[in-house]
């Protein structure tokens, strides 16, 4: 999905994801390659100081011309902003997972220049997360590196709450914090996974509502995803139901027929509905299928991976 990602294994929530993917192309050409480190990027060492506007003075020279603001452009930003695109374009074309680790490193290191100029650009931190998003989720293997990823999920997510405060956020700022929240389950205590999903459910419905085509309907597969699973958190009362989440998932899946992640999720809330016989044909269906281009191929090679370790606990292996 383009909200390709967004999706992924919490204690009580669930992968989501994922996996997201608008394409940024290659506009930078007259920009000079900047060397950049292969390491991990703490989102909160971000320094994220407002562009400064500034008016053109009057001139004395002609009576008649009145004043002309202009805001200055953050054109230093826009140039990381490039160098980071073309990093992350690479990323989308490899299939090895050394190099697409340090493509995304370059691209995090110049996201996160461009942030500390421009931070009110929204659609540039998007890309940031969804950097975040693919490095350690989709490239780096579950059980591996994981105080980095507790670092770097928190610091992420402090950083966007410290951006965006209120609650008339737009739809990438939506996106973006419902993302890490899922991505932060691993800080979380059971407490504030109650608080958590609750948030997560409301985020998801108001992108749902505003457009649910958004990030390639990911806000439908989270929203299957955690009717799936919300019901084993303790104390989570009167929303959560799996029927809900087999309605969520199969419209998900109709808008988005090649999303082995949907696939995996509607096959595990049909098995749980006692559908045990289209469940295991979608499970087979994830299994069997080869993984598809861009990021997608990342993110279905850990469906696939994840969706064969759930048949052998159900005996389908």
């Amino acid at each position: 999905m383009n909200f390709k990602y967004a999706l992924f294994f919490m204690v009580c929530l669930a992968l989501v994801s994922c996996t997201l993917q608008s394409r940024p192309e290659d506009g930078g050409k007259s920009v000079p390659e900047q060397k950049t480190e292969n390491t991990p990027v703490a989102a909160a060492s971000v320094n994220t100081p407002a562009p400064t506007p500034t008016a053109t003075p009057t001139s004395t020279a002609s009576p008649t011309a009145a004043p002309t603001p202009t805001k200055v452009v953050p054109v230093q930003a826009r140039e990381f902003e490039k160098l980071g695109d073309r990093a992350e374009a690479q990323l989308a074309k490899t299939r090895d997972t050394a190099r697409a680790i340090g493509l995304a490193d370059r691209a995090l290191d110049d996201y996160k220049k461009a942030i500390a100029i421009d931070s009110a650009d929204e659609k540039l931190v998007h890309k940031y997360v969804k950097i975040i998003e693919i490095k350690y989720n989709l490239l780096i293997p579950d059980n591996e590196m994981e105080e980095e990823k507790k670092k770097v999920y928190s610091e992420t997510l402090s950083m966007l709450e410290r951006l965006y405060p209120g609650q008339n956020n737009s739809i990438y700022a939506d996106f973006d914090i419902s993302l890490l929240l899922i991505l932060n389950n691993i800080n979380y205590n059971i407490v504030q996974a109650i608080v958590v999903a609750n948030r997560i459910r409301d985020l998801c419905e108001k992108i749902y509502n505003e457009d649910r085509t958004f990030e390639d309907y990911s806000a439908l597969a989270a929203l299957g995803r955690l009717n799936y699973l919300a019901p084993n958190i303790p104390f989570i009362l009167g929303w959560p139901d799996k029927a809900k989440s087999k309605q969520y998932l199969e419209e998900a899946l109709k808008a988005e027929p090649d999303s082995l992640l949907i696939k995996y999720f509607l096959a595990e809330t049909l098995y749980a509905l006692n559908e045990k016989e289209r469940a295991e044909e979608y499970f087979r269906e994830v299994v069997s299928a080869a993984p598809r281009d861009d990021y997608d191929y990342f993110q279905d090679k850990k469906t696939q991976l994840n969706c064969g370790i759930r048949m052998k606990e159900l005996g389908l292996q």
